[in-house]
C-alpha cells in the first residue's frame, strides 16, 4: 500500500483533497488495516470538519500505535469539536502522566475545561503553563478571558499586561485592558465573555500548524507540508500556511507548485511585500535557467521599489547571464551609485569588466574591494587568476591564491587558479597536483578546470591523463579549441603506446 500513500501524499501536496480522499480509501480497500493511511483520512476528515469520519480512522490509530502523541492531540480536539469532552480529556491526561510539561497537551486540556465551564480546573493548568513556559501567549490571550468571566479584573488587567510585553502590537488585548479600565472605574458594564471563549478555542488547523512548525524546524519536508496543506484545507486565507507550502515546494524542488504558490502570495501581497516575493520567484526562474522570466520579475520589483540596489545588482545578473556585459555594467554601476561601500556589487562590476576582457578595469575594481574588506576571497581569486592569464606578477599572483586558500583551503576554483599560475611558471608537476585536486573540490564540474588539467598533463607527457581531463571538459561543454587539443594529445598518446598494446586494445 505505500504506492497510495505516496500518490495521496502528492494530491494532497498538490492541495487535490478529493483525490487524496479517493486514493487513500481505495488503499484501505486493498489493505484495510493500513495505519498510515487511517492516519492520512483522519486528518483530511477532521481539517474539513468531518468529525465523525475522522474519529473512526484516528481511533484505528491510535489503538495500533498507543504511544503517538500526535494522534492522541488530533483525537482529543476532534472529540471536543464533537462535544464529546469527557472523551477529550482522556488522550490529554495520558500525554501528561508520562509527560506532565507536555504544553501543547496542557493547553488543550485547559481548553477543554473551557468548554465544560470548568473554569476553576483550566485556570489551574494555564497557570501551570504560563510558570513552565513563560512565553506561550495562547495561554495568557485564554486565562484573561477567564478572569474576565468570573469578573477578577485585577488578575485578567494583569495577565494581559504581560502578554502585551510579548505581543505589544496586540490590538484586541489593548482593547481589553481599556475595557477593564471602563469596567474598574464602573462606566462600563461586563459584557459576557462566554461565547467568546468558546470561539477562541484552537481547532485542528490550529495543531497542524504548531506540529507542521516542530516538523519544518527538523527538517522533515513531506510530513511537515502535509500539516500545512491540512491547515488550509480547514484555512483557505491562512497567510502563513501559504508561506510555508511555498516553502517545502521549492526546498523539495517541485519548483512549478512553488512557482504557483509563490505567485498567489504575491497577488495578495502589499506592495512593500510584494518586491521580497518578486525577488524570491526571480531566484526561482535564475535555478531553473528561465533568465527571459528572471528579468521580468525583477522588472516588476523595480517599478515598486526603484530604490533598492539589491534589485539593479540582480538585473546586472540577469544581463550577465544574457551575456549582455555593458548593459550588466550600468545596472551594477546604478546598484554602486545607490550603495557605494558593498564589496559584492564592486566585485560583480570587475568580474564582468573581466568578460569584457578589460582587465586593468577589473582589476581595479578587485583592488577596491580589498580596501572595503581584505578577506573578500573571490576578489584575492580574481587578482591571482587575472595576473596568471595576463602573465603579470606571478608571484604577486601567488600571493593571492595563498591568502584566498587560507580563507577557504578547500575551494576547487582557488585551487585552479594556484594551479594555472604554477603552469604559467612552468612548474607543471606542482601544477597537476593542484588541478587533480580542484576536480575534486569545486561544488559544481567546471570545464575549464579541466581543460586546465588536460593542458598540464600533457606538457609533462601523460597523454592518457590529457585525454580523460579534455574528454570531461567537452563533455560539459562543447569547445573547439579544446577539440582540437583533445586530437593532438590522442595521437601523441598512440605515438607512445607501444604496437602490440594498441593491437590489443583495438
Amino acid at each position: 500500500m505505500p504506492v497510495y500513500l505516496e500518490v495521496a501524499r502528492i494530491f494532497l501536496s498538490e492541495g487535490k483533497y478529493k483525490e487524496a480522499t479517493d486514493t487513500a480509501l481505495n488503499g484501505l480497500a486493498f489493505d484495510p488495516d493500513y495505519i498510515q493511511l487511517h492516519n492520512l483520512l483522519g486528518n483530511i476528515y477532521s481539517s474539513s470538519g468531518n468529525y465523525a469520519r475522522a474519529q473512526k480512522h484516528l481511533e484505528k490509530v491510535a489503538a495500533a500505535q498507543p504511544d503517538r502523541k500526535d494522534i492522541k492531540l488530533f483525537l482529543a480536539i476532534n472529540y471536543m469539536e464533537m462535544k464529546k469532552y469527557d472523551k477529550a480529556a482522556k488522550p490529554l491526561q495520558k500525554i501528561l502522566e508520562k509527560n506532565p510539561k507536555n504544553q501543547i497537551a496542557t493547553y488543550y486540556l485547559a481548553r477543554v475545561y473551557v468548554r465544560m465551564k470548568k473554569y476553576e480546573k483550566a485556570e489551574e493548568y494555564l497557570t501551570q503553563l504560563i510558570a513552565d513556559y513563560p512565553r506561550y501567549v495562547s495561554a495568557y490571550e485564554t486565562l484573561g478571558l477567564i478572569y474576565l468571566i468570573q469578573k477578577k479584573l485585577d488578575l485578567a488587567k494583569d495577565i494581559y499586561s504581560h502578554y502585551l510585553n510579548m505581543a505589544p502590537n496586540n490590538k484586541k488585548i489593548k482593547m481589553k485592558l481599556a475595557l477593564i479600565e471602563q469596567m474598574q472605574e464602573g462606566t462600563e458594564e461586563a459584557p459576557d465573555f462566554s461565547k467568546e471563549l468558546v470561539e477562541s478555542a484552537p481547532d485542528v488547523a490550529d495543531l497542524n500548524m504548531k506540529i507542521g512548525l516542530l516538523l519544518y524546524q527538523q527538517r522533515l519536508g513531506s510530513d511537515a507540508l502535509e500539516k500545512f496543506q491540512l491547515v488550509r484545507l480547514q484555512q483557505p486565507k491562512n497567510d502563513a500556511a501559504s508561506f510555508y507550502i511555498a516553502s517545502l515546494n521549492e526546498e523539495m524542488k517541485r519548483y512549478d507548485i512553488a512557482l504557483t504558490e509563490w505567485k498567489k502570495i504575491a497577488g495578495k501581497a502589499e506592495p512593500n511585500e510584494k518586491v521580497s516575493v518578486y525577488v524570491h520567484i526571480a531566484s526561482i526562474y535564475e535555478r531553473l535557467n528561465k533568465i527571459s522570466e528572471m528579468e521580468g520579475m525583477i522588472q516588476k520589483a523595480l517599478a515598486i521599489n526603484p530604490k533598492d540596489p539589491d534589485l539593479y545588482y540582480m538585473m546586472g545578473v540577469v544581463h550577465v547571464k544574457k551575456e549582455e556585459y555593458r548593459k550588466a555594467l550600468a545596472v551594477i554601476q546604478k546598484a554602486i551609485e545607490l550603495k557605494p561601500d558593498s564589496p559584492n556589487f564592486i566585485f560583480y562590476l570587475g568580474a564582468t569588466y573581466e568578460k569584457l576582457k578589460e582587465y586593468d578595469k577589473s582589476v581595479e575594481a578587485m583592488q577596491e574591494v580589498l580596501k572595503i574588506n581584505p578577506l573578500h576571497a573571490d576578489a584575492l581569486n580574481y587578482l591571482g587568476y587575472i595576473y596568471a592569464e595576463q602573465n603579470m606578477d606571478l608571484n604577486q599572483a601567488i600571493s593571492y591564491l595563498q591568502r584566498a586558500l587560507e580563507i577557504d583551503p578547500n575551494n576547487g576554483y582557488y585551487l585552479d587558479s594556484l594551479g594555472w599560475i604554477y603552469f604559467k611558471r612552468g612548474e607543471y608537476r606542482r601544477a597537476v597536483a593542484l588541478l587533480k585536486k580542484a576536480t575534486v573540490y569545486v561544488t559544481t564540474s567546471d570545464p575549464v578546470i579541466y581543460d586546465h588539467l588536460g593542458d598540464a598533463y600533457s606538457i609533462v607527457g601523460e597523454f592518457e591523463n590529457a585525454v580523460n581531463a579534455y574528454t570531461e571538459s567537452l563533455k560539459l561543454k562543447e569547445d573547439s579549441v579544446v577539440r582540437k587539443k583533445l586530437e593532438s594529445v590522442k595521437k601523441a598518446f598512440k605515438k607512445q603506446v607501444p604496437p602490440d598494446k594498441t593491437a590489443k586494445e583495438s
